[in-house]
């Protein structure tokens, strides 16, 4: 169903906790960012147009948007059964049928992409380094 596809994308894309979906409001999807301990977390624009088409189809007009079917905020068991449904059907094994795990896939593929690009960053600064000195040269 919709609403378990946008979870695994909150929980995988966002790296977001099951607590901290409430976050996710119409508000703060039209912004584009929800704000957590002090640090602005971007949504991004194609997730932010499927929750926003998704809170439209459901009614909601403003709040949060994942709510259980009584208009109530999802509480974290709902999430969990409905994660534990989806990973079984999926075939994953028991051990991994948690929203954490999805969490850890975006922190660890976040730590690789980043551990990547710092050999960029290490030619990227020398090259900028060495077009200041040739720019000394010239001066």
């Amino acid at each position: 169903n919709e609403r378990s596809y946008l979870l695994v994308r909150a929980f995988g894309a966002m790296g977001l906790e099951t607590s901290q979906l409430a976050l996710l409001t119409v508000e703060a999807v039209q912004k584009g960012e929800i704000f957590l301990h002090d640090r602005a977390i971007h949504i991004p624009d194609n997730f932010r147009t499927e929750l926003l088409s998704y809170a439209e189809s459901m009614g909601i007009e403003r709040g949060e948007i994942f709510l259980s079917g009584r208009g109530t905020p999802l509480h974290r068991s709902n999430v969990s059964c409905e994660m534990k449904t989806l990973y079984r059907a999926a075939g994953f094994p028991e051990s991994d049928r948690y929203p954490r795990q999805l969490r850890l896939l975006h922190a660890n593929t976040r730590k690789n992409i980043v551990a990547a690009l710092e050999p960029l960053v290490d030619v990227l600064q020398d090259m900028l380094l060495d077009a200041d000195s040739i720019e000394e040269e010239i001066s």
